[in-house]
Formats: structure tokens, sequence, C-alpha cells
């Protein structure tokens, strides 16, 4: 209840602020809470399965751990089709940060080229960061 209520705050304030364009929910669980009922687009990060053993050794866990916790998440191949945008998990990181800027320009593209006064649509206000999610107010890209 604590995190839905200030997931709730939190949407409310970005709604608020005609400068916030778009609200980027990093949640894992976004699929299986059914937060993705929430948002006007959602975004999956595709990587193998050997990279992603890789960055949990790194992390310090085991196979299993990671195991045992994708087990207690849709399939990859589920969160895959429910995506409007699938990116690429190994791709370098400038590949990836512009593949993430074309689908916040989409996401504060919904809002029109007049969303925010004193630029082109899409490049003209902040992205609120990833955190708890919102309800209501500018597109959301979860």
């Amino acid at each position: 209840p604590r995190v839905a209520e200030a997931r709730r705050a939190r949407h409310a304030a970005a709604a608020a602020d005609p400068a916030v364009v778009a609200i980027v929910e990093d949640c894992p669980l976004l699929i299986e809470t059914g937060l993705d009922a929430d948002c006007d687009a959602v975004v999956y990060v595709d990587t193998p399965r050997e990279e992603r053993v890789r960055r949990a050794a790194a992390r310090g866990w085991s196979d299993a751990d990671l195991a045992a916790r994708e087990a207690s998440q849709h399939p990859v191949a589920q969160k895959r089709a429910r995506a409007e945008h699938v990116l690429d998990g190994t791709a370098d990181r400038t590949t990836l940060r512009r593949a993430c800027r074309s689908v916040l320009d989409a996401a504060a593209g919904l809002m029109g080229p007049a969303a925010v006064p004193g630029g082109p649509p899409g490049r003209s206000g902040p992205v609120e960061p990833p955190g708890p999610g919102r309800a209501d107010g500018p597109p959301r890209t979860g």
C-alpha cells in the first residue's frame, strides 16, 4: 500500500508539471503486477540468458539465484510479445541510449507538437526518471 501511494503521489506531481512529457518505470514485474495497464507503452530490453547469467554473477548471484528469480516472472517470450518496443540488451551503451531516446521521443510525441512550448515534439522537456509509477497524467513508458 505504501509503495502504491508513493507511486500515485509521484504520478500526480508529474501530471501537474507541464514540463514532464514522459515517465519511465523501471519495473521488472510490470506485467506480473498488472501495472502495464497504466502504461501507454511497454519497453522490453531483450538480453540473452547467457548475458543475464554473466551480469547476475557480477552482482554475486549464482545461476540458481537468477533461475529462481526468473521463475517468479512471466516467460521472456511473453514479455517480448507484450512490449510495444523491444530493445537489444547486448547493444553498446551509445546504441542503447539512442534506442531509448527514440522510444521516449515517440512517447512524448503522443502529446503532439505543442506538448511543451519552445521545442520540437519529443525533445522539449524533461523525462521523469525511473521510480514508482503513475495512474494518470503525461504519457508513460514502462
